[in-house]
């Protein structure tokens, strides 16, 4: 059945052009040419454009999926910007907004300030990991500046306090992120 749809559209689609021809100018073959190779020309900027992005692209991590979908914001808001027929400068800045937090959530690292006010505070976080009996591993974290059990008790609950407050801003992120797009991605052509 696809096939069959796809064979009558194709035979309406060469009737119009036929018909676009012999209605028109004698000239009107040479646009549809002109219009061909425009197309053309369009489908192999985009393989150049996405080629370096799809030959680095993984299926196994959410990062990946951010890249892509940074790299259409980034190619839509281009193609808005020089060719759009009305004023899209609204549409734009939801686009860049968008664009923006996946750049933040991809240096996994939304709340940096605060990670840096800790490692001032308290210096550089080692990870030491160490077997157990049962073959498992057990995870002991050091600080650099500290040395006392207190500051070290301290230091771990600050910084357990802080992986939490990462993980949320990361899910506001996310869910503004989305809510952006579903509120306005109907509205993203020129």
């Amino acid at each position: 059945m696809a096939l069959y749809n796809h064979l009558v559209n194709w035979i309406l689609k060469v009737r119009r052009n036929y018909l676009y021809i012999k209605e028109n100018h004698k000239y009107a073959f040479l646009q549809l040419f002109i219009k061909k190779f425009k197309r053309i020309k369009t489908s192999l900027r985009n393989l150049m454009y996405w080629f370096p992005i799809i030959w680095k692209d993984r299926d196994w991590d959410f990062y990946y999926i951010y890249m892509i979908l940074r790299a259409k914001l980034i190619k839509t808001r281009q193609y808005m910007m020089l060719h759009s027929v009305t004023v899209v400068d609204e549409r734009i800045s939801h686009i860049t907004e968008c664009i923006d937090i996946i750049n933040k959530l991809l240096e996994d690292n939304v709340i940096k300030e605060k990670f840096e006010e800790f490692y001032t505070k308290y210096g550089d976080v080692q990870f030491n990991f160490e077997k157990t009996d049962s073959g498992l591993y057990r995870v002991n974290i050091g600080y650099d500046k500290l040395t006392s059990d207190k500051e070290i008790k301290e230091a771990d609950e600050e910084f357990k306090t802080l992986i939490k407050a990462e993980e949320e801003e990361k899910v506001r992120l996310i869910n503004k992120l989305f809510s952006i797009m579903a509120d306005n991605i109907q509205q993203w052509w020129d």
